[in-house]
């Protein structure tokens, strides 16, 4: 795979990526905001895709974690479309977020496994697809450019 091909590979899988991230985060945020029941703990059919209730305990009711993540996901989307438009130029920017979902895929499923009982029923297989699979691709399609700001050798053929 030339350089060329490789920035446009990731280019487009940046937009693929920071599409599908803003189609699930928005519309997650937006429910979680007004409460929707298919988000509740008991008997919400998405509830596994917020982390928590809509409604916790406590003095105000108030969950402060979802939204906090939903929001960061968004803002985090957003630029890695204005990166895909220049991956080399935002090549620190692309290499924080493949670690960052590494160390957080390789967490999550740490605590899925040290924790069967607890985390088993919250801890979907789709929770770890895209921090894995976002740090795969932006590895696997770094330009050459991108590639020595990782510092890995550009001449090797394997990614």
């Amino acid at each position: 795979m030339t350089e060329v091909d490789r920035s446009r590979a990731l280019a487009l899988s940046l937009r693929i990526w920071a599409a599908m991230a803003l189609f699930i985060f928005v519309p997650l945020l937006g429910a979680f905001l007004v409460q929707a029941p298919i988000l509740a703990e008991n008997g919400g059919a998405l509830n596994w895709s917020i982390w928590n209730d809509v409604v916790c305990k406590g003095p105000t009711g108030a969950c402060r974690v979802p939204p906090m993540l939903f929001v960061i996901y968004i803002v985090w989307s957003l630029f890695l479309l204005v990166a895909a438009e220049n991956p080399s130029r935002y090549a620190s920017f692309l290499r924080f977020t493949m670690w960052a979902n590494f160390a957080h895929a390789g967490l999550m499923a740490f605590q899925a496994l040290s924790e069967l009982d607890r985390y088993w029923s919250k801890v979907h297989p789709t929770d770890r697809t895209p921090h894995t699979s976002t740090a795969g691709v932006d590895h696997w399609f770094c330009s050459d450019s991108c590639r020595r700001a990782y510092g890995i050798d550009p001449n090797r053929d394997d990614p």
